[in-house]
């Protein structure tokens, strides 16, 4: 039967026909019709849409990702989980990554086995190896390239509690509950040399930053320093009255920190063996873990299923962390550290986002304890950054594209800019004088505000990715924005003209500061560089 052109076709529906047909069925009004329904103010309908615009191929990704920075938590988890199952496209990929990196991780490959417990699991400095331990009294090495087990190594005769890599990547050091530690040749294969350590058992260990010690923690309530070249014991450290669980070095590698059942940290210099202080933990029993800030300035104890942050030079406990189902076995810091925080002009005042996305912790800082907890709307996201203004209790909160200010006095969210960037945010600043806020997003724009009136004053198209930092002279009247593709900008903060570009740096700027006088500014990046700039 020949075609009746003055009928509709069955995909005539799709914008007019003219976009590939839907993957597995038309949806009543096409393309269109779904965006129609992702702009009603109702949530339900949102979620509703979103499943019908996967049917639209390109088109419907490319509004899956738009959704990402909807105001409804809700409307965003649904896009979330229907782009997890497209994170290996390159664009959703790109997206992902730029909304939230942690969605775009994946399994590679789960590595079976093993029929005991796995104590620990390190990778050697060249990312090429893993090495892993066990209740079967072996260490395995496996091939990250290869993704398979290339090696046992056998030697214990009961399980291996804990294992440690050194520095140059070519020996390899395990503790066991046979007493004993060995030493490896990563390369042969081979066992260097066996120390008999600690009655009762090994269990844990740790290898100085510049390798050439290696600490012990047993059954035996003892601490031992050996030298890692001849095996000989140099000293041993006494005074827990519990099993050692959790040893490790200060990056400096002149603090001994150890962790026992006797609910306490211990911390000893290193060259004489003294005890420099006892730190109490509150809890016994079972594996636990140390890691140290990679400046060395916090110290995180991990214990059944608390966190515990001490601050390294006042050696005080800056915050306790409880919530975890199960037990904690082993930690470490992240190269970033902490997402979200601010501290006031004076010093008293912080402010930092917790890991729960709706929940803002306050902490007074000369008190050393949390005041307040600011709960933010559920139609809020995780605060991208925070911000507080000089001499007010009033902070500023950034989360997707929206900003909230907050009395710290009451507690309460006093107002809120709903259309503050169209993407999301990624830095924010605010005068010296509490009069001006400026804040950056991940699409190049810089915004500045009237702050006590809340008026958009000026955008300032920057041209240079993200605007991953932003600072203002003391004086009021320049701008610095650090870029994701390196550069930095000065601007002039009343007409948003650019006045001088800082080139140097090869990868993203992540932190400006503008010296009290306004001379000198410094930059830091991802690129390992910290620099210092004469102001023009």
């Amino acid at each position: 039967m020949p075609e009746n052109h003055n009928q509709p076709r069955e995909y005539d529906a799709v914008l007019g026909g003219q976009v590939a047909p839907p993957v597995d069925g038309v949806v009543l009004g096409g393309i269109e019709g779904v965006k129609r329904r992702l702009a009603s103010a109702s949530s339900e309908q949102k979620i509703a849409a979103l499943a019908d615009a996967l049917k639209y191929g390109e088109a419907g990704l490319k509004l899956l990702i738009q959704t990402l920075t909807d105001v409804s938590p809700e409307v965003q988890q649904t896009a979330e989980n229907l782009l997890f199952h497209h994170r290996k496209e390159p664009r959703v990929k790109q997206a992902l990554h730029k909304y939230n990196p942690r969605l775009v991780f994946e399994c590679l490959q789960t590595i079976s086995g093993y029929t005991h417990n796995v104590h620990t699991v390190v990778i050697s400095p060249d990312g090429q190896t893993i090495f892993s331990c066990s209740d079967d009294n072996t260490i395995r090495l496996w091939s990250l390239s290869q993704r398979q087990e290339i090696y046992i190594l056998r030697g214990h005769s009961k399980g291996v509690s804990s294992i440690a890599i050194h520095p140059n990547g070519r020996i390899l050091a395990s503790g066991s509950y046979d007493e004993t530690i060995k030493l490896w040749d990563i390369q042969t294969k081979q066992e260097l040399i066996t120390i008999t350590a600690h009655s009762g058992g090994v269990h844990a260990i740790a290898i100085s930053p510049d390798g050439r010690t290696l600490i012990s923690g047993g059954a035996d309530n003892t601490v031992k320093v050996w030298d890692l070249q001849t095996g000989n014991l140099l000293r041993t450290l006494t005074g827990h009255s519990g099993a050692i669980y959790a040893v490790t070095f200060h990056p400096d590698g002149q603090t001994i920190v150890s962790q026992s059942d006797d609910k306490t940290l211990k911390l000893w210099h290193f060259d004489t063996g003294i005890k420099l202080c006892t730190l109490p933990t509150r809890c016994s029993g079972g594996r636990t873990s140390l890691a140290f800030s990679p400046d060395g300035q916090i110290l995180v104890s991990a214990c059944r299923e608390t966190l515990k942050l001490w601050d390294c030079s006042t050696r005080q406990e800056l915050h306790v962390l409880h919530g975890y189902l199960e037990n904690i076995k082993s930690l470490t810091f992240s190269p970033g550290g902490i997402d979200s925080f601010a501290i006031s002009s004076y010093g008293q005042l912080l402010a930092c986002n917790s890991t729960n996305q709706w929940m803002i912790l306050m902490c007074d800082l000369q008190e050393k304890e949390q005041f307040n907890t600011l709960k933010k709307p559920h139609d809020s996201a995780y605060s991208h950054c925070l911000a507080l203004i000089p001499n007010q209790k009033i902070l500023v909160d950034a989360n997707l594209h929206l900003l909230d200010v907050w009395n710290l006095n009451t507690g309460r969210l006093t107002t809120r800019t709903l259309t503050a960037h169209s993407q999301n945010f990624q830095s924010i600043a605010i005068s010296a004088d509490g009069e001006t806020l400026v804040t950056g997003d991940s699409n190049s724009i810089i915004k500045v505000w009237v702050l006590p009136t809340r008026e958009e004053k000026l955008t300032i198209d920057a041209q240079s990715g993200s605007i991953l930092c932003v600072a203002i002279s003391p004086d009021g009247r320049n701008l610095i924005s650090g870029c994701e593709d390196g550069t930095i900008k000065l601007w002039n903060l009343q007409t948003g003209r650019e006045k001088a570009i800082f080139n140097g740096h090869t990868d993203g700027v992540y932190f400006v500061a503008i010296s009290t006088d306004g001379q000198t500014l410094i930059s830091g990046s991802v690129d390992g560089t910290i620099k210092v700039w004469r102001m023009p």
